[in-house]
């Protein structure tokens, strides 16, 4: 007996199926993209939660003296306490731009001085 092979015809896919093979790719992205950006929410969401913490959060005054005053030599340390106390009668929204003038009359002093 002699093997015969049969060849199928598959009739081409209707416009309904094709259309519902578009349907569900899009389908399919669609639920890609809108699960990416409900963990991207999630994600700025917790991060706002975060920052909103760290500003509510009372200013921690530390224990120890700062590392530039711990660090500076002991004749120095009262000259820096006189310069934070004189900062003190200074209005608080110009203590940087007067602490900015001290250090650039510091930094032409010691150029002047070389």
């Amino acid at each position: 007996m002699a093997n015969i092979s049969i060849k199928r015809k598959v009739p081409s896919p209707d416009s309904f199926v094709i259309k519902k093979r578009q349907v569900t790719i899009k389908d399919l992205l669609t639920d890609t993209v809108n699960k990416s950006l409900i963990e991207q929410s999630k994600g700025l969401t917790d991060l706002a939660a975060k920052i909103g913490q760290a500003i509510m959060a009372p200013p921690q005054t530390p224990s120890a003296p700062s590392a530039a005053a711990s660090n500076a030599s002991l004749g120095i340390q009262p000259m820096l306490s006189a310069i934070g106390f004189a900062l003190g009668a200074v209005p608080e929204h110009a203590q940087l731009e007067c602490l900015i003038g001290v250090l650039q009359y510091i930094n032409d002093f010691s150029k002047k001085n070389k």
